[in-house]
């Protein structure tokens, strides 16, 4: 996750997405381009916080809320994949919008 921060083609989910659809759906079209800014954004933050959470429970230290960490962010990808709804894109165009004043 932290890779696709740098560069769309370091994005493993990504490209395996792209792979997959093309191969089993036998589609020719592209996956859909967004802003590089909102995908690395997004990429960045979920693979920061899953670092965190992985480092937490790494050292022992508050791994209650390490697991609790860990279950919202899985929760919140799962959100992403199936219902198209992903918090980390909303929070950067909220930013973007607040910080373009």
């Amino acid at each position: 996750m932290v890779f696709g921060a740098f560069s769309i083609k370091l994005n493993i989910p990504y490209q395996f997405h792209a792979l997959v659809v093309r191969k089993l759906l036998k589609e020719k079209s592209e996956p859909i381009q967004k802003e590089s800014g909102e995908l690395s954004f997004a990429s960045g933050m979920t693979g920061a916080l899953l670092l965190i959470g992985f480092l937490l429970l790494y050292f022992e230290n508050f791994v209650g809320f390490a697991w609790i960490l860990i279950l919202i962010i899985s929760l919140l990808m799962f959100l992403a994949c199936f219902a198209g709804i992903c918090v980390a894109s909303l929070m950067y165009a909220v930013s973007k919008k607040i910080f373009k004043k």
